[in-house]
Parts: C-alpha cells; sequence; structure tokens
C-alpha cells in the first residue's frame, strides 16, 4: 500500500468531525469505521435538535403533572442533556492526547445516552400535547416556562458548542502531531500534504527511529537504513531482503527518485501491513519481526499471518509507483497497487525461481479472486465501490488487479510487460498514476499487454481466470 505522500484508506476531504478519519478502514476494520461514521452522523443530528429536546421537557411537564413533578422532570433532564453534551466535548480533548479508543468509547456512551432521550423526549411529545390541546391549557404551565428556557438556554449552548468543537480539535489533533514528528525532517516535509490517521503513523515512525539500533547499508547505489524500532525488528533480515529488491528494480527502471530510503517499523493501529511515501518504508511491526516467514500469509490468501519479505519488495516498488492519498479507495487506486504487486512478483520469481513464482500466483494473487464469495468476478478494479471492506478490496485491487499484470506477463511476455511498468514509472515521477494513464502508456509500448489489462480491470463481461505460468 502507498501514497504520496502516504496512504491507507480513502477519505472525503472534509469531515465535521476528525473522528471517522481517525478510524480509518485500515486503521480498525471497515466495521469500526461504519460505527464511528454513523455515530458521528447520529451525533450531528442530536446536536441540531437538542434545543427542541429542551423544549419537549417543558411540554412535557404539562397535562396535568404537578408543577414540582414537572420542573424535577425538567431539571434532571436539562441535566442528561448537559452531561451527553460535556462528555462530548471531553472526547474531542482526549483526541489531542492521542488516546483515540478512549475517545471512541466516550463519544458511543454519549451517543447512546443523547438518542434514548431524545427517543423518549419524542415518544412522550404527543400525549402532552394531546393533554393539552384536551384540557385547553398552555402546554408548558407559567411555573416550569422558567426551567424551560433555562434547560433549553444551557443544552443548545453547550451542544452548539460540543458542535463546534470537531473542526477546531481536528486542527489541533494536526498540529500536536506535526510537531511530535519535528525532529524527523523527512516525515515531516510531508505532514502538510498527509490525512492525521497517517501522521500517527509518522509519530510511531520517528519515535522508533530514536528508541532503537539502525542498520545502514548501500544496494544499487542508494543508501538503505533500517531500523529495529521498539519492536525487536530483525533488521539483518529486513535489510538483506531491502537490499534484494532495490537492486532487482534499479536494475529494471533505473534508480528511484530519492538517494536514500528509510525503513521503520510502526504500529500499524490495524490491518496494514505496510505503507511507503518518497524515501521512505513503514512496516507493521509483525512484519519486520520475521520477514521470512510467510507460511500462514500464504494459506490465508493474504488475510492472515506476516510475510515480510513481500511486503518489502511492494513497499519498495512504490518509490517507482508512487499513489494519491485521495484517490485510495477511488478507480485510480489499481493503478499503482497492481503494478508493484507485480512488481513484488517478479523479485519473488527472480529470487526463489519459477516454482516458487506460480506458487505465489495460486496461493496469493490467484487465491484472492475468490475472497468475500468471489467478488472481483462480479466486479472491476477500475469501478469499485465508493467503500471497500478489506476482503473486498483484497479481492479486486489486489486479486483481480494485480492478476491482471501476471497474465499479461504470461500471455504477452515479461519483456512487453516491463517495458510499459517503465514507461509508467516514468510518469509517475511526473504527476499522477491512473487507469488511464496507464492503458494509455500500454497502448503506446505493447498493445498485447495494454488489451489483457483492459480485459482484468475494465471489461465486465471476462471471466477472469489465471492462466498457468
Amino acid at each position: 500500500m502507498n501514497t504520496l505522500p502516504i496512504e491507507p484508506v480513502g477519505r472525503a476531504p472534509f469531515r465535521r468531525s476528525i473522528l471517522p478519519e481517525l478510524l480509518a478502514v485500515e486503521s480498525l476494520g471497515a466495521t469500526a469505521l461504519a460505527v464511528a461514521v454513523v455515530a458521528d452522523t447520529v451525533w450531528t443530528m442530536a446536536a441540531a435538535i437538542v434545543w427542541l429536546f429542551a423544549l419537549f421537557v417543558g411540554v412535557l411537564s404539562a397535562g396535568g403533572r404537578s408543577v414540582s413533578r414537572g420542573r424535577s422532570f425538567v431539571r434532571s433532564t436539562g441535566l442528561l442533556v448537559l452531561t451527553c453534551s460535556l462528555v462530548f466535548l471531553a472526547s474531542w480533548f482526549v483526541q489531542l492526547k492521542d488516546e483515540i479508543y478512549l475517545s471512541m468509547m466516550m463519544i458511543f456512551v454519549a451517543v447512546a445516552a443523547s438518542m434514548a432521550a431524545v427517543a423518549w423526549g419524542v415518544g412522550l411529545l404527543p400525549l402532552a400535547l394531546l393533554r393539552a390541546v384536551r384540557r385547553r391549557t398552555s402546554p408548558i404551565p407559567a411555573p416550569a416556562k422558567s426551567w424551560s428556557l433555562v434547560t433549553v438556554a444551557v443544552a443548545a449552548g453547550v451542544s452548539l458548542l460540543a458542535f463546534s468543537v470537531p473542526p477546531a480539535s481536528a486542527l489541533l489533533v494536526r498540529q500536536n502531531l506535526t510537531g511530535q514528528i519535528a525532529s524527523c525532517p523527512d516525515l515531516a516535509s510531508l505532514a502538510s500534504e498527509s490525512p492525521v490517521a497517517e501522521l500517527h503513523g509518522f509519530v510511531d515512525a520517528c519515535r522508533g527511529r530514536a528508541a532503537g539500533d539502525v542498520l545502514r547499508s548501500e544496494a544499487a547505489g542508494i543508501a538503505l537504513e533500517v531500523y529495529e524500532g521498539p519492536y525487536s525488528a530483525d533488521t539483518e533480515t529486513v535489510t538483506e531482503f531491502a537490499e534484494s529488491a532495490l537492486e532487482h528494480m534499479v536494475g529494471l527502471l533505473g534508480p528511484p527518485a530519492t538517494d536514500t530510503i528509510t525503513v521503520t517499523p510502526t504500529d500499524g493501529y490495524g490491518s496494514y501491513r505496510g505503507m511507503a511515501g518518497p524515501g521512505f518504508v513503514f512496516l507493521d511491526y509483525p512484519e519486520a519481526r520475521s520477514p521470512d516467514d510467510c507460511q500462514e500469509f500464504r494459506a490465508s490468501r493474504g488475510e492472515d499471518g506476516t510475510c515480510g519479505s513481500w511486503v518489502i519488495a511492494h513497499e519498495v516498488a512504490h518509490q517507482w509507483l508512487p499513489g494519491l492519498a485521495e484517490a485510495s479507495n477511488g478507480r485510480d487506486r489499481v493503478a499503482w497497487e497492481a503494478a508493484a504487486d507485480y512488481l513484488a512478483w517478479d523479485w519473488w520469481r527472480a529470487t526463489y525461481g519459477p516454482a516458487e513464482a506460480q506458487g505465489m500466483v495460486e496461493d496469493l494473487i490467484a487465491a484472492r479472486l475468490e475472497l468475500a464469495g468471489g467478488y472481483a468476478a462480479s466486479h472491476l478494479p477500475a469501478e469499485p465501490a465508493l467503500s471497500l471492506d478489506s476482503s473486498r478490496e483484497r479481492s479486486l485491487v489486489y486479486g483481480r488487479g494485480s492478476a491482471g499484470w501476471v497474465a499479461a506477463d504470461l500471455q504477452a511476455g515479461r519483456a512487453a510487460v516491463m517495458k510499459v511498468i517503465k514507461r509508467i514509472s516514468q510518469e509517475a515521477s511526473k504527476g499522477y498514476l491512473s487507469v488511464d494513464s496507464v492503458l494509455r502508456a500500454a497502448r503506446s509500448e505493447s498493445p498485447p499487454v495494454a488489451k489483457v489489462l483492459q480485459q482484468w480491470w475494465e471489461d465486465g463481461a471476462f471471466e477472469p481466470v489465471m492462466p498457468e505460468v
């Protein structure tokens, strides 16, 4: 996975709350994202109608209730609304301390309480109004009016404050995280272009550089720095794989646009395995502990286990094939992710031989086509859904998308595919890679490759069956 500067998951360019951005699909999974978005949306609605709810409280004191009971009801319900709003306010400031999970729990509790109170008020309102109409009395008895007005004013004021805090909180969180990576200039220079969720990875990587040893080497004229971090990374084996991948890809594509690449293990906040940007690679720390152990990874079609060697090769490939965060769940994601997968597979073939290359196609690339109930058979990488869960994304982008390159290799030849890969790597250095630019480059360099890619990526009538290696 890769972005320029870095990516895990697509995001809208603006959100009223920072919460869904922090709880990205690849940070906590699609379910957590859905819950977070629902919670955020529910609170937006609750904040907008909370003043109406406060008015309902006054109405509920009508209809034959005693004045004392009415005032007591108004006070207790007003306190509930006030408490929920304060919990929301506190949750945003908890985010400033990077306590994402605690903040999420606080928000969920407050949402549940707020909506229960609103549902209670809305449910009882018709009864109160009916009693008032039948008795020809004011819905709000005079003794309770003052308490109703106080409730309206306090609850509305605090809820509007809570409603306005998230955008400000997002800016404060960004400033806080950016300050924490100031000691790592190569990462700090990318902070302004990176989504907030990625900045947490930057911070963890920057801390990791200071927490453990670093192994420095050189491969194909590129300086390589592999950090141990606080995760007991196997720096020697990681370095061996990174050197091998660099030498292979420099031999194919020429030097990347950087003279130094750092490799740092990080806590990936969930399911991502690696990230890359210009001059750096992040590895989810389990990938860096036993980078040569791929058994469970291959047995699970890439959903479980680790395979640091494959991840390292894939992320190194992104030094030539960068992506774009804003398009990370869009049409063009396959343009760079599938090509990076192909380069990783080509490195695997050169390193371990044709038999192992066939095994990786069967265990990983072709096997991904069967994920999510064979989702890739009826959907196109160039026309993805607006939101993809992890299995569907692997099936569509890393399965059918990557399989297109491998199929082109088997049908048109490796030399033809490499001509196209080299061409798109040159275009990527000038601007944004897209499906259209990849297919255009393929038509220019090798029409047979373009035909295969177009079938796998854009042809809904094509049956995606992987040819044998």
